[in-house]
């Protein structure tokens, strides 16, 4: 299975795996790297949507909901 992602605000950078075999009743972990702009306002909000593919057509999705805060 392939995994692909996008977020309204352009923040994504990296998936990491790209892709891994699963086999029924397994998981496995994903990393998602996303890195606001450096003029961005604390608190805006991006919507990822992060997609189990099968080849070209996505079989699994969950919409995830990030907040930017600041150090």
């Amino acid at each position: 299975m392939g995994f692909s992602a996008i977020d309204d605000k352009g923040f994504l950078i990296d998936i990491k795996p790209s892709s891994a075999v699963i086999k029924s009743g397994e998981s496995v972990d994903v990393k998602v790297t996303l890195r606001p702009k450096h003029d961005i306002v604390e608190n805006t909000k991006s919507t990822l949507t992060f997609m189990l593919m099968s080849g070209e057509e996505p079989v699994g999705y969950s919409i995830i909901e990030c907040v930017v805060k600041t150090k």
